[in-house]
Parts: C-alpha cells; structure tokens; sequence
C-alpha cells in the first residue's frame, strides 16, 4: 500500500493523502484482509473546506456517510472520487 499512498501524493499533493489505520468498516470486507488480501478503501473528503477548520476547532463531528445530516459539497466531491478511482485503480492493477 505504500506504492499507492505515494502514487496518491504525487498527483494529489502531499497533504491531500492522509494514511490511516485499517478499521473494519464492512464486515466482509475486513474479511479480505484478516485473511491476507491486500485492500483498500479510500475515504474522500465530501464537505465544503471552510467547514472543517471550525469543526475541528470545536471538536463537533461532521455528519458521516450514512448520516441523514451528511451533505457533501457535490462538484468537488465527485471530481476528487473520480481523480482517486482513476489513479489508483491502474496502480493497483499494476500498469
């Protein structure tokens, strides 16, 4: 994974790429791991820069996926899903 986080960087930018610790998010999913599988999954940033800096100030969670609250910023959101899909995907396939 270290192949892809630095792939990631480098058409990302740096700190755009944040490296986390695996978490079991989907149960069948964390399957392919525990049993040896490398896997991934990103996560893409999905709300409107300006709120994140006041959230994390004062510590109030922003709503989540699955959150009948959570409204993501569409346009970037779905632009940086995409640039992350197509740059992973062949980098994972290896071509």
């Amino acid at each position: 994974m270290k192949r892809l986080v630095a792939k990631l960087r480098s058409v990302l930018g740096p700190a755009n790429v944040a490296e986390v610790e695996p978490v079991m998010i989907f149960a069948d999913f964390a399957e392919f791991n525990l049993a040896g599988i490398p896997s991934v999954d990103p996560w893409v940033g999905a709300v409107k820069p300006e709120s994140l800096p006041a959230a994390q100030q004062s510590g109030t969670p922003l709503p989540q996926l699955h959150s009948a609250a959570w409204a993501p910023d569409h346009g970037p959101t779905l632009k940086m899903a995409m640039m992350v899909e197509t740059t992973e995907l062949p980098e994972l396939l290896g071509h």
